[in-house]
């Protein structure tokens, strides 16, 4: 499907139904039969936008959830390979796509991206821009995706900080043996980036929305273990990049504190 024939159904969609209005998904779908691995689409990718022109059939299930915040119009999918974002461009993904569930996803006429290591999945867009373009249309992503009406419980790959690589960006990972371990003075909150240290010298990041459900819950004191989607990016304050880890859910972060923390995020 040409770029000028998706902007026209978007078009068509969009005058037909309200913007992101849907409800709980019923039912379940045939997948497709996946033609390459997200491993293989990865190698694929660059860090410039480029259309997908040819039959290419993925599939995964969904790693990922913005029931509590925490995630934005986006969610990730994993395979045994290798993890992707699909920008969905809606809210409440997870009533359409929820943890545990197996989607296929042909590719043919999407744009895909390698963007700060995670390969990022959307539509064609213009030349110049830095990743492709939101579906933002219930119906329109539903026509590029299919999934079954159940889902399973996941397994997130247990890793020590030490064997983090950016091959693992955009998959599920679990690292123990972490504390909480401020660079300097800040609110001792969830809200923003949290770096957390091993015995050995290891330092791992965890990434809160302002928007999360958990951002003014307490730092978790003592040895914990973060559970989430691995990104490699710039933590800010000159820090330069690091591993961070972005949780999907509060019970993510284990061993759990009361959430007793409830001053607003940077106040005093």
């Amino acid at each position: 499907m040409g770029r000028i024939a998706l902007q026209a159904v978007a078009a068509l969609l969009l005058v037909t139904a309200c913007y992101d209005n849907h409800s709980p998904y019923e039912g379940g779908e045939q997948l497709e039969a996946p033609t390459a691995t997200i491993a293989e689409l990865r190698s694929r990718c660059s860090e410039r936008v480029a259309t997908i022109e040819s039959r290419m059939v993925v599939e995964g299930r969904v790693i990922s959830s913005d029931k509590e915040g925490n995630f934005y119009r986006s969610f990730f999918i994993e395979d045994a390979t290798a993890g992707a974002e699909i920008l969905s461009g809606l809210y409440d993904n997870h009533s359409l796509y929820p943890l545990g569930v197996r989607i296929s996803m042909s590719l043919e006429g999407c744009a895909v991206v390698l963007r700060d290591n995670i390969v990022q999945i959307g539509l064609p867009t213009d030349p110049s821009a830095l990743r492709p373009a939101s579906f933002d249309v219930p119906s329109l992503l539903a026509s590029f995706v299919r999934r079954e009406s159940s889902a399973l419980p996941l397994v997130a790959t247990e890793v020590e900080c030490r064997e983090l690589s950016v091959a693992m960006c955009g998959t599920l990972v679990a690292v123990s043996g972490l504390r909480y371990e401020p660079l300097e003075e800040e609110e001792v909150t969830m809200c923003g980036y949290r770096r957390f240290v091993t015995n050995d010298g290891h330092q791992l990041y965890c990434s809160t929305s302002y928007y999360a459900d958990f951002a003014n819950y307490a730092v978790p004191c003592g040895e914990v273990t973060l559970r989430g989607i691995l990104h490699y990016e710039s933590v800010g304050a000159g820090d330069g990049r690091h591993f961070v880890i972005k949780p999907s859910l509060w019970s993510d972060v284990s061993p759990l504190d009361s959430p007793s923390a409830t001053t607003a995020c940077g106040m005093q």
